[in-house]
């Protein structure tokens, strides 16, 4: 069978406009990333501000009468920047950094990121006409050439800035973020929910508490907290994050058999690097990841995520749009507004908010949950839960071909500052990380007679706590503490697409938290327990599907024969769920009723 000719190029010679324009439009499109062009624009436009800010308070001086010996003309400077530039660019450059760099206290990226927007600035203003390194303005006709951007007046600005910057140590000189560690997002959580604890949560979810202050509150935790734990688990950019939108989120995935456990995925679609560059071919996996329980409370984005992605949808009023962004832009009086970014300037000023209320006494980037969450994959997690170089290296989008300094900046120095670092050395259990990876020799090592003498210690003073403890509530056995049931412990089915909060898991409660009034005998309790009404129960809600919300209402209102509830809970009789029942279905109906009061309201 003859093979199908391909399509001929056509040989019809162009004109030069058309290829002068072709090649114009292959520069735009290729030449520079759009978030690069973004943000030099933003450096241009902020120059601009600032330039027309020195121009308008030195017209006011001098309208006062005040006389100025740098020879600098206003009006001639209020034009640098413009086509032509003048004597005066190369001076309202330096004018400009020095503002940001010196007065507004900006660090070296900012100098260089502005230096670089205005260098191109000129490079490109009319053709090639001021592109190149040779800057000079003819002082007989004011006419430049060159890049004023590259004058010996911004060189010498530049390596001053640099020599600053070098002055205040090697960090400064290694520009790196600063890691925000499992430990500071600990602190920082454990700071969020002694402040905005789940029991609020629940009430402003629920509609019982119409308090606009706690509803606010809620709002900035919930964000907060849910934020922490996915830029830390997906190792984002703080920019990155904000970008996610709900279509990059599926929810209601199972794993693998047999254990099935249930997941959610989601796609970082707008991540920085190696993806985005001309010709990478993406798989369809790539990009996506699957977001399973953590051990670690704090960093859990399994379930920190979806209880802010509860309170959003309940405060918004309905369902999400898939262009909503997962993290919108709320303002002070408790209004979302789902279409709006939430900036990452906004995010880096909540976070340092919450660091200082925390006591953390770090400066956080845009980088600092990046690098963290991936150093502790790296070095800090416990036994299997580090991860091999490899999975690193996928996982934060770097590509196989990334340049090694990149992963040096992320992991290997602060790997190098552990192992040569002697700081703990009149700890009595310190660790020896220049013998192994980590001190992971150390776990092979024998228990001494020293260390199990230090650990019957320990549990003899426990077990001492535990027998105070049961000398003043003696009937408060450790069996019964076992059997009881504490509002808040019921499973309630699907912790990724809640409708609630309480349909995430939630950690048992503290023992403070048991009453310890109105003693009653211990014959009595155990008979509380052990006397159900035959027949009598509340069946669990559904793991899986769309209408828990409804299955809820359904219990409360019709029953549920095919679980075995005959009768609605709305008409038992009050004996099958106080005195001896109370403990056994009087906190499950609590419960229905108050999902039910609220959807009939």
């Amino acid at each position: 069978m003859p093979k199908a000719k391909a399509a001929k190029i056509s040989k019809v010679i162009p004109s030069i406009d058309e290829l002068n324009k072709a090649g114009v439009q292959t520069r735009e499109k290729y030449g520079q990333a759009g978030k690069t062009k973004k943000g030099y624009g933003g450096y241009l436009e902020r120059g601009k501000k600032i330039l027309a800010g020195i121009v308008q308070a030195r017209k006011a001086a001098e309208q006062e009468g005040k006389v100025f010996t740098d020879g600098i003309v206003a009006s001639e400077l209020a034009k640098a920047f413009n086509n032509p530039p003048n004597k005066w660019s190369s001076k309202a450059l330096e004018l400009i950094l020095i503002q940001k760099c010196v007065h507004e206290g900006c660090g070296k990226s900012t100098m260089d990121g502005m230096h670089a927007a205005y260098a191109k600035h000129w490079d490109e203003m009319d053709g090639e006409k001021y592109a190149g390194e040779a800057y000079r303005c003819d002082e007989r006709t004011g006419v430049v050439s060159g890049n004023p951007a590259r004058s010996h007046l911004i060189n010498t600005f530049r390596r001053v800035m640099n020599t600053k910057a070098a002055a205040k140590g090697v960090a400064a000189t290694r520009n790196h973020a600063e890691a925000m560690t499992v430990e500071d997002i600990e602190a920082m959580v454990v700071w969020s929910e002694k402040e905005c604890p789940k029991s609020m949560v629940d009430l402003v979810l629920f509609g019982t508490d119409q308090n606009a202050e706690h509803a606010m509150l809620v709002i900035k935790h919930t964000f907060l907290r849910g934020f922490l734990s996915s830029g830390f688990t997906l190792w984002t950019r703080n920019n990155e994050l904000c970008q996610l939108q709900h279509g990059d989120l599926t929810w209601n995935c199972h794993g693998l058999a047999p254990d099935c456990t249930e997941h959610f995925k989601v796609h970082l679609e707008n991540r920085k690097g190696w993806q985005k560059k001309a010709g990478y071919d993406p798989h369809p996996t790539d990009n996506i990841y699957d977001i399973y329980p953590q051990p670690v409370h704090a960093m859990d984005m399994h379930y920190h995520l979806p209880v802010w992605i509860s309170v959003c949808r309940s405060l918004l009023g309905r369902e999400f749009e898939q262009n909503d962004f997962v993290f919108p832009f709320f303002s002070v009086n408790g209004t979302i507004q789902p279409k709006r970014e939430y900036t990452h300037d906004m995010v880096q000023s909540l976070i340092q908010e919450a660091a200082a209320a925390a006591g953390v006494a770090k400066t956080f980037t845009t980088h600092s949950l990046r690098r963290g969450g991936a150093q502790y994959r790296f070095m800090w997690a416990e036994g299997k839960q580090r991860w091999s170089l490899t999975i690193v290296r996928w996982w934060g989008g770097w590509a196989e071909d990334e340049r090694v300094d990149t992963l040096m900046k992320y992991l290997m120095d602060s790997l190098q500052s552990y192992e040569t670092g002697h700081g703990n050395a009149l700890c009595p259990s310190r660790l020896e990380p220049a013998k192994s990876f980590m001190s992971d020799h150390s776990l092979d090592q024998p228990v001494t007679t020293n260390d199990f003498r230090r650990f019957a210690v320990a549990m003899i003073s426990a077990n001492r706590q535990v027998v105070d403890t049961m000398r003043i509530v003696p009937e408060l056995t450790l069996a019964h503490m076992r059997q009881m049931t504490f509002p808040g412990t019921e499973s309630q089915g699907n912790a990724l697409q809640p409708f609630s909060c309480q349909s995430t898991a939630s950690p048992d409660p503290p023992m403070e938290g048991i009453s310890t009034q109105d003693h009653r005998p211990q014959k009595s309790l155990k008979a509380e327990r052990s006397a159900p009404i035959p027949g009598v129960m509340v069946p669990d809600i559904p793991k899986h599907g769309e209408d828990l919300f409804m299955a809820v209402v359904k219990q409360w209102e019709e029953g549920d024969p095919s679980q075995g509830l005959t009768m609605p809970l709305k008409d038992w009789p009050v004996e099958w769920y106080t005195g001896s029942m109370r403990l056994v279905t009087g906190t499950k109906r609590s419960n229905r009723k108050l999902v039910a009061d609220e959807y009939e309201r």
